[in-house]
């Protein structure tokens, strides 16, 4: 209310659909912006309604739902007073009620600004828009009800909110750090020449659920060979198999993963040899990586910038290339410090969601993940982890993972021990 005083934010829940997505997920997945302002698991359906102008909060529930969703009595939250106390809101009515109350409120107040997600000023068909989109249908029945003069996107104010966490948000994510560490060496001790991807990413889910964690929070990427250069991993979210292939001896494996524990998601991961030895290139370029991730590292605290931050892990590599030995590190600090060296490397948000935007400038209270990401030969390099921004330093929250090459042939061949 404070960040938006003279209007009003729209946020809906996830809808419920009981042939979708969700049936192939550990749960349903609630909309982690409604999420973050109620705290409701469930209640598909349902929209927020935040008034800035006149300092009051109201969920508009609906009262009946598509198919059996309907015959859920915990899907459904009742109108009324009793409902507004136990969530702590101001109100909570019919969402039959909610065009009304907005055509009502625009009337009341002239000027008010209505912020959705989505809002965009983009020409084009608005069936295709609604086809892309599924925000966009919501959006064209709020610009029927709204002038479009002032209709905000709320994206931007929303990201900010939620970029940093307060001391219980970063507690869960101490948990999902944990348990994605945990993971992350189940995924890489089930490397194998022989079989088949699929086995490793099962040992990740496992790992997942045996730490504690509802599930994973993104299927796991266990990328090897030719599918673990950036940027194909991509291909494996519209391949029915995930990109799904049998394991070499001599191949690296991207092993990027994450589980999922009280609605926060983790991402975290490492580059590893399937036959648990590196070759010597593989070796040289993978230990080029580590320095370089170490140096940008060191900046990570309140007030850095993404762009200093790659730059002193740049800084690394330069240090070394004099010293590389293997035609294959050569050619990585090429890379690396050629122009496209930092096409795929980010700092992302960790969060309510495992991937929450890329700051341009750190700020304590912050989880993010530190991701350089090259490839060379066809082989794809990787390191990540998920970090704590605090006002002199970082916290590392995927603790006890290896680094040097030696400690990532330890984490892959400790089960032939």
């Amino acid at each position: 209310m404070r960040r938006l005083p003279g209007g009003i934010l729209v946020v809906a829940a996830r809808p419920y659909g009981f042939s979708s997505p969700q049936v192939r997920t550990s749960g349903f997945l609630q909309d982690p912006d409604f999420y973050y302002f109620t705290g409701i698991e469930t209640s598909p359906g349902a929209v927020l309604v935040i008034d800035g102008a006149a300092k009051e909060s109201l969920l508009f529930a609906p009262t009946k739902l598509p198919g059996p969703a309907n015959r859920i009595p915990s899907a459904k939250i009742v109108p009324g007073e009793v409902s507004a106390t136990r969530l702590g809101l101001d109100r909570v009515l019919d969402r039959k009620e909610l065009a009304g109350f907005l055509a009502q409120r625009r009337k009341q107040t002239p000027g008010l600004l209505l912020y959705a997600r989505g809002i965009t000023d983009a020409g084009g068909s608005s069936l295709d828009m609604a086809l892309d989109d599924p925000d966009a249908s919501g959006n064209h029945a709020l610009a029927e009800l709204w002038s479009a003069g002032l209709l905000r996107e709320a994206d931007s104010v929303l990201g900010e909110m939620r970029s940093i966490k307060d001391a219980s948000e970063i507690e869960a994510l101490r948990r999902v750090g944990a348990a994605s560490a945990r993971a992350l060496t189940a995924g890489m001790a089930a490397l194998r020449p022989g079989r088949p991807q699929r086995e490793a990413e099962a040992a990740v889910v496992s790992a997942c659920i045996a730490a504690g964690a509802e599930g994973p929070s993104f299927w796991p990427w266990v990328m090897t060979g030719p599918a673990s250069a950036f940027p194909a991993p991509f291909a494996s979210l519209l391949d029915y198999r995930h990109l799904n292939r049998t394991m070499q001896a001599g191949e690296v494996a991207r092993v990027d993963v994450g589980c999922d524990a009280l609605h926060y998601q983790g991402d975290v991961g490492r580059t590893a040899p399937v036959s648990g030895t590196f070759d010597a290139g593989q070796r040289e370029t993978w230990e080029l990586l580590v320095a370089a991730y170490r140096s940008g590292l060191e900046k990570l605290r309140d007030g850095a910038r993404r762009d200093d931050v790659f730059a002193a892990s740049l800084a690394a590599v330069r240090r070394r290339q004099s010293s590389l030995a293997t035609p294959l590190g050569k050619k990585a600090a090429e890379v690396l410090l050629g122009e496209n060296g930092l096409k795929w490397w980010g700092i992302h948000g960790v969060g309510l969601e495992d991937a929450e935007g890329s700051p341009e400038v750190l700020r304590a209270g912050m989880v993010v993940a530190f991701e350089p990401i090259f490839s060379v030969d066809g082989q794809g390099f990787y390191l990540e982890d998920m970090v704590l921004v605090k006002e002199a330093g970082h916290e590392i929250l995927t603790p006890g993972l290896p680094y040097t090459a030696a400690e990532v042939e330890g984490a892959v061949a400790s089960p032939r021990n």
